[in-house]
């Protein structure tokens, strides 16, 4: 319970690591595996329910590996869809909290401290992303190549997760949008903003809360856990 709200937190952890060739939530990180971090930075007292949105094929791996390093009664896990919102969307129909986060697996460096922020966050305005001011000059080019114009990079954040929603604020969101036909959803805040035009408050991060995609991006992680452990 977190200020009077329930909470519940969704774990996307359907990807196929394509990109990364291969099953990049087991990668031993520092000694440790992606998702266990993962899931170790929402294992809190205020987090009162934690889904695992697993792909079909791996559901019982996940459940059997992960039983070694959180009570059985902790993680509950669910088949996910073959896109990322779809499963997404599976997770916040199973989610039974007022307040409901969205996080990928694959971002293993997320602070506790961030998560709670967001969801303070959410339960006052509705709803909450965590991402990354950018710190590079942003431009805009054309569709011949040819850059046209600048964006005051005060204004640009970059998206991560976790994202931070009243349950029934996201409900409404992709009821909206499925019932218009749209399935073309990058993440769940680009639902509310652009179906509900509802505002959505920024909690800063930094690029430490790295998503690990691609198979270079092991000896960033290393490095990063290994300042911080």
């Amino acid at each position: 319970m977190l200020a009077g709200f329930s909470t519940s937190c969704i774990i996307v952890a359907a990807g196929s690591g394509q990109r990364f060739g291969g099953d990049k939530l087991w990668l031993d990180i520092a000694g440790v595996p992606v998702i266990v971090r993962t899931l170790r930075a929402f294992d809190q007292p205020w987090c009162d329910q934690i889904i695992v949105v697993t792909h079909p094929d791996l559901l019982a791996s996940h459940q059997q590996r992960l039983a070694s390093f959180f009570p059985a009664d902790r993680l509950q896990f669910i088949a996910g869809g073959a896109e990322r919102w779809q499963s997404s969307w599976l997770g916040i129909q199973h989610a039974t909290g007022d307040l409901v986060a969205i996080h990928d697996a694959a971002r293993p460096f997320i602070k506790p401290l961030q998560i709670k922020q967001a969801f303070l966050a959410a339960s006052k305005s509705g709803a909450a992303l965590v991402a990354a001011p950018a710190t590079d000059s942003i431009k805009i080019a054309d569709a011949s190549g040819e850059i046209t114009g600048s964006i005051d990079r005060k204004l640009v954040f970059l998206a991560q997760t976790p994202q931070v929603f009243r349950r029934k604020l996201i409900t409404r969101a992709y009821q909206t949008a499925l019932s218009q036909g749209y399935q073309q959803m990058t993440d769940d805040v680009e639902l509310v903003t652009h179906f509900l035009q509802q505002p959505v408050s920024v909690i800063a991060s930094t690029s430490q809360n790295m998503k690990i995609t691609y198979p270079s991006d092991r000896l960033i992680a290393e490095t990063i856990a290994k300042n911080l452990d």
